[in-house]
C-alpha cells in the first residue's frame, strides 16, 4: 500500500528514484542539525552530539570521504517541496526522517531544544502525517531515548501518559 502521506507532499510528476534528491530550490545551506541530531553507525557517532568532523554552520569537513549512510541521508525537509522555510531543520531543530524499515516517520529532536517538536508549525505537520500515513506506519516524535507516538487525535509518552488534541 502507498504511503498517502508522501504523496501529499510530492510534485505531481515527481518520480521515485532509488535515491532521494533534493526538491526544487532546497538545499542543506548552513544547516547542520542532522549531522547533531542522527547517529552515524560508521563514525560510531551517537545521536544528538555534533559530528566531530562538523562545522557548525559550514558543513563536513570531511564531504568527499563521508560514510555512506551520510551520503545517501536527506531529511524530510529537503525532498519535499511543500515544506517551508519555518520547518527547515536549523530553524525548527527538529530532523524528519523516514526509517522504511522500521515503518517509521521520526521527528528527530535536538535534545538542547527537547520541546521543539511541541511547536505549532512541527506538531501540526507531524498530526497531519499521522492522518494520513498509510496502515502499518507510525509518525514518532523523539528526544535522546524518550519517544511519543503521534496520532491524528492525540500524543501518547513512552511512559503511557496520552494528551489528546484539542
Amino acid at each position: 500500500m502507498k504511503r498517502k502521506i508522501w504523496a501529499s507532499f510530492e510534485e505531481p510528476n515527481q518520480k521515485k528514484s532509488a535515491m532521494a534528491v533534493p526538491a526544487p530550490g532546497k538545499s542543506c545551506g548552513s544547516c547542520t542539525e542532522c549531522c547533531k541530531i542522527v547517529g552515524v553507525e560508521e563514525l560510531q557517532k551517537p545521536g544528538g552530539i555534533y559530528c566531530s568532523h562538523c562545522t557548525l554552520g559550514g558543513g563536513c569537513k570531511i564531504y568527499p570521504d563521508r560514510p555512506k549512510s551520510c551520503r545517501t541521508f536527506m531529511c524530510g525537509w529537503l525532498v519535499h517541496p511543500k515544506m517551508g522555510p519555518e520547518l527547515k531543520p536549523d530553524k525548527c531543530h527538529v530532523v524528519l526522517m523516514d526509517l522504511a524499515e522500521s515503518r517509521a516517520l521520526v521527528a528527530g529532536c535536538d535534545p538542547d531544544r527537547p520541546d521543539a517538536w511541541r511547536a505549532p508549525d512541527v506538531i501540526n505537520l507531524l498530526r497531519l502525517l499521522a492522518a494520513s500515513i498509510g496502515s502499518g506506519w507510525r509518525v514518532v516524535a523523539a528526544v535522546d531515548k524518550r519517544t511519543w507516538l503521534i496520532t491524528e487525535r492525540a500524543i501518547l509518552s513512552d511512559t503511557g501518559e496520552v494528551t489528546p488534541f484539542v
